[in-house]
């Protein structure tokens, strides 16, 4: 560039002839002035085309720079460095973007890492997976740009409720077990009191195994875990007496 601006200046000098320092002066600066405008304008492109965001693959950078050189060349030499710039960072946009959908999906995977250890050590394989498919949607439906904080929030609301409705499960489990062992007796009291008499050939065990079913049936339906045990051995009687026609 330096030998370019010298000649350009030494051309323009000599066509002025025998003229004043000054005019000499006034005329080399004047051709040397596009040559530097074009300098710059070359370097500042150079310089927008390598200044790439943190992140990108080695394909990506050379993608990158390819598109943003490719916009500059549209612009004529001169063209304010705020114009340029604008230019770079439309062909930048969508690396940005695809950077954020990166960091997106790994902070995702951070939040759920160590999901499992917010569910019930007591739930089946079956219903952890279940329970750890739906943390993985409620975090990974939240769009881009969403802060760690509301993706482990929206983790742990569900892992709540799956807890909340698990130890609600064991229970009521709690309470069938405790009914239906409430069975056999009652149907004893009913025998003893003369208020059932048995045929030939059952007992009061056959009596009680075979309302088994229709009891356990019967709390599962009406059961939500807040009873009392009498309230449960009252719901056992009902049962009872109802499958004796009573």
């Amino acid at each position: 560039m330096l030998f370019r601006s010298m000649q350009a200046a030494r051309k323009e000098i000599e066509n002025l002839g025998n003229v004043p320092r000054w005019q000499m002066e006034a005329a080399g600066n004047a051709a040397i002035k596009p040559i530097i405008v074009e300098f710059e304008h070359a370097q500042l492109c150079a310089k927008l085309a390598t200044t790439l965001p943190a992140g990108l693959t080695q394909a990506e950078q050379v993608e990158a720079r390819e598109r943003i050189a490719e916009a500059l060349l549209r612009f004529p030499v001169g063209a304010s460095a705020h114009r340029l710039e604008q230019a770079r960072d439309g062909e930048l946009l969508p690396f940005h973007q695809l950077l954020q959908k990166r960091e997106h999906a790994r902070i995702c995977e951070n939040v759920l890492l160590y999901a499992s250890y917010k569910l019930p050590y007591s739930l089946s394989s079956s219903a952890s997976k279940s329970a750890l498919d739906e943390m993985r949607a409620a975090v990974t439906k939240l769009p881009i740009g969403t802060p760690q904080r509301e993706m482990e929030a929206a983790r742990d609301r569900v892992a709540d409720r799956i807890k909340k409705e698990h130890e609600q499960e064991r229970r009521i489990e709690a309470l069938v077990d405790g009914g239906l062992r409430e069975t056999q007796p009652y149907v004893q009291r009913l025998v003893d009191s003369d208020r059932v008499e048995l045929e030939r050939g059952e007992t009061v065990y056959s009596v009680a195994e075979s309302f088994r079913e229709a009891v356990r049936r019967g709390l599962r339906e009406d059961l939500d875990g807040t009873e009392s045990a009498e309230d449960v051995k009252l719901l056992v009687q009902g049962i009872v007496r109802q499958e004796l026609d009573m």
